[in-house]
């Protein structure tokens, strides 16, 4: 899952769609 959740965040177009706190509570999910 984490291969998976990481390029799809680093996507431009999934940073742009999801708010700075959906990306943190994943990337604190993934770590």
């Amino acid at each position: 899952m984490d291969a998976l959740r990481k390029p799809a965040l680093e996507k431009p177009g999934v940073a742009n769609r999801g708010t700075p706190a959906v990306v943190r509570s994943v990337r604190t999910l993934v770590t």
